[in-house]
């Protein structure tokens, strides 16, 4: 059997049938989630600081250098608060349309269509498609969900590249755009009480979008190893922020439609109307009313072998006029994908598991790793045995103190290499069998006095589903990794100063449009290496 079929009514992961890398997947409970971050030598928080009217006059460099750690390595079990090997998770319908501008990159600003009129007053708008609330979307709006529609730059500036969306919104394609005189039942909550309301279109009976999820739970992590058998202060105290709790891979969406509820569904009145409750309120979904959904076919997505790759087929109940159809189409679907959760999500979210699965993802009330409230990153921190050392003018005699402890009567600007941080980013690349996960970093050579820009450091993880003793097939996770080039680093290169062998490798231009980074068609970087074969008795 091919891939593309032995697997269709498990996990179809993807909009389309026809995208390799978005086929169907196979989960049990006893496969495990193994993740792994190497920590090679790295520096980091390369600052000039510049003294001026004091006892400590002179420019230095200062930066912390840390030498080479032993790699992350974290495992994860299968999680569920039960047995199943599935939950379900849902977006509500209003939060998955596209949004309304893709300013200041992307979008259209003519004669014809103009987004910013669209998204203030309704008028210049693209007729084709419609929102969640009925209304005309902006022709950026129809653009991400038409399959193939490119998306303009804006502005005239001569290196800057069109956009792309992706497949995220193609599910929306034939029903934010289903014809206007076919009118469907719906229902709403009004005053805690579900109620029919009247007929109306397609997308403004969309309840939500449901996705199937397989749940991992770490179990194993090298961070905690206690320092009689080799762990360190440093790493103990950052196991919990470092990685996250929960890693969850989501099946492609199917949208829920509150007509399917009532008038095709095998549910109970009293659970038609205690789902369509839940979800209004944000609350979890009972599991055994997506299950009863998915048996009758309502939430399905599989191969259908068709030539436009659609893996949703619907049973439409409409009326036109006052005569009553039912037909049968075919849909896109939402694509699905990794996400995580991180430790301390219940901050946030006092109930915990409680309302499992629809808890916060990818935020933590005090975690800082990959940025204010996350707990991921693919870079080699926290590292260990870590100082700061640092280079410029010879320290004045009876000067106190030095440029990474502070001099205590000086108070000096401090000019970072390229932000807060350097210019750091993040990458995950994600199929069915796992991610590859990449760390760049960049920084000027001379901070405050150069234009020059290299790459510091570029990082790369794996996350891989696999037997329990079982090694990481590469062969089997993404090939193809990128990442955006900051674009002060970009201009630098487009202005001569900065060489593309200096660039971190897979990494694609970008240039400024009001502290926005932009897509632009310089400079790429050379691609990086396969990732190396990882895995138990490796």
């Amino acid at each position: 059997m091919t891939q593309r079929v032995c697997c269709c009514g498990k996990c179809f992961f993807g909009a389309s049938s026809l995208d390799p890398d978005a086929t169907a997947c196979a989960h049990n409970q006893t496969e495990v989630l193994k993740l792994r971050i190497p920590r090679p030598a790295y520096a980091h928080q390369r600052t000039l600081k510049v003294f001026s009217g004091c006892d400590c006059d002179g420019s230095y460099i200062s930066s912390t250098t840390c030498p080479t750690s032993p790699t992350i390595e974290v495992g994860y079990d299968h999680f569920h608060p039960t047995t199943r090997t599935y939950t379900w998770f849902y977006e509500p319908a209003n939060e998955v349309w596209p949004p309304c501008s893709g300013a200041p990159c992307c979008g259209y600003e003519n004669a014809t269509y103009s987004d910013t009129e669209c998204c203030g007053d309704g008028n210049k708008c693209y007729l084709s498609y419609r929102t969640h609330e009925g209304l005309p979307c902006s022709r950026y709006q129809g653009a991400a969900i038409n399959p193939g529609d490119p998306i303009p730059h804006l502005g005239s500036n001569a290196d800057a590249e069109d956009c792309s969306v992706g497949d995220q919104y193609w599910f929306l394609r034939d029903v934010a755009n289903h014809p206007t005189t076919a009118q469907f039942h719906h229902w709403e909550v009004v005053g805690g009480v579900v109620t029919q309301m009247a007929d109306t279109t397609l997308e403004r009976t969309m309840l939500c979008v449901v996705h199937k999820e397989k749940w991992w739970d770490r179990v194993s992590n090298s961070l905690t190893l206690p320092i009689k058998d080799g762990g360190t202060q440093t790493d103990i105290t950052a196991a919990n922020c470092r990685t996250p709790k929960y890693w969850i891979f989501a099946c492609s969406g199917i949208p829920l439609y509150t007509w399917e509820i009532r008038e095709l569904s095998s549910l109970t009145t009293a659970e038609q109307d205690d789902l369509i409750i839940k979800v209004t309120n944000g609350d979890a979904i009972p599991e055994a009313y997506c299950d009863t959904l998915e048996a009758d076919g309502i939430l399905f997505a599989k191969d259908y072998g068709r030539a436009d790759g659609k893996v949703i087929k619907k049973t439409l109940k409409f009326k036109i006029g006052h005569v009553s159809y039912t037909s049968i189409s075919y849909f896109f679907a939402r694509p699905g994908g990794w996400t995580y959760v991180c430790q301390d999500w219940t901050d946030v979210d006092p109930g915990g598991l409680a309302n499992f699965p629809q808890i916060p993802r990818r935020y933590s009330d005090s975690c800082l790793f990959g940025g204010d409230n996350n707990c991921w990153t693919a870079s080699p921190l926290p590292g260990n045995d870590c100082v700061c050392g640092y280079t410029g003018d010879a320290i004045p005699g009876g000067c106190v103190g030095d440029p990474c402890t502070g001099f205590p009567n000086c108070a000096p600007p401090a000019v970072t290499t390229c932000g807060a941080d350097g210019c750091a980013r993040d990458t995950i690349i994600g199929n069915c069998k796992g991610c590859w996960v990449q760390f760049s970093q960049y920084f000027l050579s001379i901070p405050g006095s150069s234009t020059d820009y290299k790459c510091n450091i570029h990082n790369n993880g794996y996350i891989c589903r696999i037997d329990p003793s079982g090694t990481c097939d590469f062969g089997q996770l993404p090939t193809e990794m990128s990442h955006w080039i900051p674009s002060v680093v970009s201009a630098s290169y487009r202005g001569g100063f900065s060489a593309l062998s200096d660039m971190c490798c897979d990494g694609d231009g970008t240039y400024n449009v009001g502290g926005t980074d932009c897509p632009a068609l310089t400079p790429n970087a050379a691609a990086c290496d396969d990732p190396p074969i990882w895995g138990p008795g490796t």
